[in-house]
């Protein structure tokens, strides 16, 4: 006779051993973790990537593709102004959301641990510091380095490499030589932003290695990744030193190359300052060591001053670059556009005092409204500086936004590639280079939406420097492609409409070279 069965020898012919009993327990975590976060979780009612819901390690491999602003703008298309990209994170495009999160909300709603990854915490600097009563003095301080009057101070700096850019390009005219526009630009920027910023000449126009600056691309890449993910943000740094990837290595070594050299700086210059017979040397560096709290007239200490000067390295160069860059490329592709431009400076503009390379900021801002609608236009289009604003949510009762209560705890933030290509603030023609749409602004309401660099009022330099360097080296040359096919294809209309294809680490730029022609113009 069969021996009998119980119900325990049914369910259980085998005997579970710890390890079976730990991976059971895993999957049902994973199982309650996952559904709780799709279709639980306070967020789980705005769309967005299955695995973005999941884990920030979804924008981590965004930041790594080269593509974060793109991919998350096309999410927006896709889903409307509110998507969710994260466990915890929300991405809006809503046209309130400027007033909302960055005007009214700068004093309740702080900087989330994004920002910790671009600098030290125990020594933020401007850019990524968290603490709202401390930033608010730090920035008092600082804005005073970067006001209209201050930046025309600087003037001479710029106009001292202006020479050596048009020396170059002047070159490239005498043999007829098509050149990298793009790379052209960022030589010229890291010569004057380094001098402007801390008074040292790297010399890159005249030859000298562009591996003499740290390289900022691989800072913010970094940055931008080991920020996404704030859970393991404090042991990613050490695991990413362990991954032989050329990369991960090359970012850090950057990172420590960062440091150091903003200590020399620091340290450099406060001896020189020390003696008597310095010479006053109208730089950012030298006006921020002298700058006071209008409160306490303290100055900033040394530790400030290295950790201010280590986010000037890294903002100075890739941002003017690009932007100038990418203002070029607009106008290069849209020849109504650069014809208009270039007939209103010569018409508006006088010739150019002895002794000038450069117009001023403040000649270029008075005499061409039609020019400074370009670079509007092109700031909006394709921004420079796309990293999403992340900011929390504290209030207990949640942020009201585009009618929706984002819950507290939120992190919402705003990238300004997707903003700006919004058709229901920017029409159904957002991906056209049209300037004129500047023309139609009612009250300045589409200058307010403008986010070329984040919402803050740090913004003239990179700008100042995008309109002068443009505006004058239309004023001495004649551009066109070096592509014969792609010069008739702008002339046909191809291009109107087409985005350029591009890359971002937090910061974009052309993806390729920017190949031109140039001639001398002569008047």
């Amino acid at each position: 006779m069969a021996a009998s069965l119980n119900l325990k020898d049914l369910l259980l012919p085998v005997s579970l051993g710890p390890a079976v009993k730990i991976a059971s327990f895993i999957v049902l975590a994973l199982t309650i973790y996952i559904f709780y976060q799709h279709f639980w979780h306070p967020l789980a009612r705005y769309p967005g990537p299955f695995l973005a819901s999941l884990t920030d390690i979804w924008q981590v491999q965004e930041w790594l593709s080269g593509k974060q602003p793109y991919h998350l703008t096309e999410l927006h298309a896709k889903y409307g102004p509110i998507v969710r990209y994260g466990p915890d994170k929300l991405s809006v495009t809503c046209k309130d959301a400027v007033q909302t999160v960055y005007v009214r909300g700068h004093k309740t709603m702080p900087k989330t641990e994004y920002y910790e990854a671009f600098g030290q915490p125990h020594e933020p600097n401007l850019f990524n510091h968290r603490n709202q009563a401390d930033h608010a003095v730090r920035r008092r301080i600082l804005l005073k380095a970067f006001s209209p009057q201050a930046v025309e101070t600087y003037e001479p700096i710029l106009n001292f490499h202006c020479h050596r850019l048009i020396g170059k390009i002047e070159g490239y005219c005498q043999y007829g030589k098509s050149f990298d526009l793009r790379k052209t630009i960022y030589h010229f920027v890291c010569d004057a932003m380094a001098d402007l910023m801390y008074g040292e000449d790297p010399g890159i126009q005249k030859g000298n290695p562009v591996e003499a600056l740290p390289d900022n691309h691989h800072i913010s890449l970094w940055g931008a990744g080991i920020g996404s993910w704030p859970l393991l943000q404090p042991i990613l740094s050490i695991f990413l030193l362990l991954v032989p990837h050329p990369r991960a290595w090359k970012s850090f070594r950057n990172l420590l190359g960062y440091f150091q050299q903003a200590k020399g700086i620091v340290r450099k210059r406060l001896l020189a300052m020390s003696d008597e017979k310095w010479p006053d040397r109208k730089d950012i560096l030298s006006r921020i060591i002298n700058l006071k709290d209008a409160d306490h007239e303290n100055k900033l200490p040394e530790a400030n001053l290295v950790a201010e000067t280590f986010g000037f390295i890294i903002a100075g160069i890739h941002p003017p670059s690009a932007t100038t860059t990418l203002l070029f490329y607009n106008l290069l592709h849209n020849k109504d556009a650069i014809n208009r431009a270039v007939a209103e400076i010569d018409s508006h503009l006088p010739p150019m005092a002895p002794g000038t390379d450069a117009y001023s900021r403040s000649a270029v801002e008075i005499n061409l409204p039609y020019f400074q609608k370009c670079v509007k236009e092109s700031f909006r289009l394709t921004p420079a500086f796309t990293m999403p604003l992340a900011r929390r949510v504290t209030d207990s009762e949640g942020l009201i936004l585009d009618g929706n209560v984002l819950p507290v705890g939120t992190s919402v933030a705003m990238c300004n590639h997707a903003f700006h290509h919004n058709p229901e603030i920017w029409r159904d023609d957002h991906n056209c280079f049209r300037p004129s749409r500047w023309e139609d602004e009612t009250n300045n309401e589409l200058g307010k939406l403008l986010m070329h660099f984040g919402a803050g009022g740090r913004q003239c330099i990179g700008k100042s420097l995008a309109m002068t360097t443009t505006a004058t080296l239309l004023a001495k040359f004649w551009f066109q492609l070096a592509d014969a096919k792609e010069e008739q294809d702008v002339e046909n209309g191809i291009f109107y409409g087409k985005l350029p294809e591009q890359i971002s680490v937090g910061i974009s730029d052309l993806k390729g070279p920017l190949m031109v022609k140039a001639s001398v113009r002569v008047l």
